[in-house]
């Protein structure tokens, strides 16, 4: 099932189950200031606890250091 996990302050925090998906609107990404920010970002689990263990894997896994890296 697919889930759009919600971050605050890069952390997953929510999961909402989805009833269908764009290819096109996967993740959601934006900058405040100089710190890149994960807003929502859409995963396979098999329930929202499982979601939102996923997204925290993806986020450290993949996206940490670019979420981290400051901009010049």
């Amino acid at each position: 099932m697919e889930y759009k996990v919600t971050f605050e302050d890069n952390r997953p925090v929510s999961a909402m189950l989805l009833n269908s998906i764009s290819s096109e609107k996967l993740i959601d990404l934006t900058r405040r200031g100089n710190k890149r920010l994960m807003n929502w970002l859409v995963v396979v689990g098999d329930d929202e606890k499982d979601a939102i263990h996923m997204a925290d894997s993806i986020v450290k896994e993949y996206w940490l250091k670019y979420l981290n890296k400051i901009f010049a």
